[in-house]
C-alpha cells in the first residue's frame, strides 16, 4: 500500500524530524511512503500544495501526523475523504513509557 504523510509544515520548525520518524515507522511496516517534507526548496506555497495533492492522488491512503492541523492538512484530509482514500491517524499512547506510535483508521 502507498501512503502519503500529512502534517503541519509551515509553522513547525521540527517538521522534518517528525515526518522522517513517521516515514521510517511506516516503511518498517512494509508500506511505500510518500514524504512531502522531502521536496525541493524555493517553490511557492501554492506549488507545494499542488505537488502534495498530486502525490496524495497516487497513494492508497493518507497518514495524518498527530498534532495541530494546518490549512494544508485539512485540505489533504478533505481530498482523501472525498475520493475514498483510507485515512490513518498517528496517535501516541500516553500511558506507555516509550510513547510508541500507533495507527488507527477513521470510520
Amino acid at each position: 500500500m502507498k501512503i502519503y504523510i500529512s502534517g503541519a509544515i509551515s509553522n513547525d520548525p521540527d517538521f522534518k524530524r517528525k515526518f522522517a520518524r513517521a516515514e521510517n515507522c511506516l516503511r518498517r511496516k512494509g508500506f511505500t511512503v510518500i514524504n512531502p517534507a522531502r521536496t525541493p526548496k524555493g517553490l511557492t506555497y501554492q506549488q507545494y500544495i499542488d505537488m502534495g495533492l498530486h502525490q496524495l492522488s497516487l497513494c492508497d491512503a493518507i497518514y495524518v501526523l498527530d498534532g495541530e492541523y494546518s490549512k494544508g492538512v485539512s485540505l489533504e484530509v478533505t481530498y482523501a475523504s472525498t475520493v475514498g482514500k483510507r485515512i490513518l491517524y498517528e496517535r501516541r499512547e500516553e500511558h506507555t513509557k516509550d510513547k510508541r506510535r500507533i495507527l488507527w483508521e477513521a470510520d
